[in-house]
């Protein structure tokens, strides 16, 4: 017979994410070991909401699903979820992520024997092993553009410690929205997400705000994949999207360069 953990919620945002929820749904409940824990899908007015419905429902049949009216960005999606949770600890996923191994049983437990964090993230993986070097510290203007300007690329090696060699727990300024697991009680404090922020920049807000309530750590002993679709990219309108999004966190938090 299965055995409940209750305690924890993972909450998954989807938008047209149907070529993703299933490996990671799938992923998931593989990777927890015959346990089980409260999931929640909310779906921004998808377009193959069906799809994803269905997919919901044969993998993990006791998720609950919810279908927003319109699309009022990965925060909103996120708090409705946050909203319906009961747990000790909560999982802000994204659909591009797929488990390895029991990365959630892990971060439990040491969360458990660290009551002080209120936010931990895990090694995030390519698909073929390589490591993300993602965000971990204020994201000061000249590393947010170090992406996208060639002549401050040479901060991206700062922003993400890339040049690090982590191999135990860390403390951390911010960790990204791909994968944050959070102390429920922290979350609901500061009421989740800023929904001014429609994409982008959210999770560096909730990091802030978080980060106030406790510890931010960045667990390498254990990892995920993150499939990592670059929207900005591809088209203007998502590039424009994260320009207003930082604008709107430098107003924010006042401007670092």
């Amino acid at each position: 017979m299965k055995n409940k953990i209750s305690k924890i919620s993972v909450g998954i945002v989807t938008y047209n994410s149907s070529d993703d929820i299933e490996k990671c749904i799938s992923s998931l409940k593989k990777s927890l070991n015959g346990n089980e824990v409260d999931l929640f899908i909310y779906d921004n007015n998808s377009t193959d909401f069906e799809i994803t419905k269905q997919t919901v429902t044969n993998e993990y049949p006791s998720a609950k699903l919810i279908k927003g009216d319109k699309n009022l960005g990965f925060g909103h999606g996120h708090n409705e979820i946050i909203k319906m949770i009961g747990s000790d600890y909560h999982l802000i996923l994204n659909p591009d992520i797929e488990f390895t191994e029991n990365t959630v049983g892990l971060l439990t437990k040491y969360m458990e024997s660290n009551p002080d964090i209120a936010l931990i993230t895990p090694e995030i993986r390519n698909v073929d092993g390589s490591v993300q070097h993602l965000p971990k510290i204020f994201p000061k203007l000249r590393y947010t553009l170090s992406s996208t300007v060639p002549f401050l690329k040479k901060y991206r090696s700062d922003y993400t410690m890339s040049k690090n060699i982590i191999k135990n727990p860390i403390d951390i300024e911010i960790c990204t929205g791909c994968f944050m697991f959070a102390r429920t009680k922290n979350l609901k404090k500061v009421n989740g997400f800023d929904e001014k922020f429609f994409l982008y920049f959210e999770d560096f807000d909730l990091s802030m705000r978080m980060k106030k309530t406790g510890r931010i750590v960045y667990y390498p002993l254990t990892n995920v994949t993150h499939l990592w679709h670059r929207d900005t990219k591809k088209s203007i309108k998502p590039f424009l999207m994260q320009i207003f999004s930082m604008i709107k966190f430098y107003k924010k938090w006042a401007l670092k360069v």
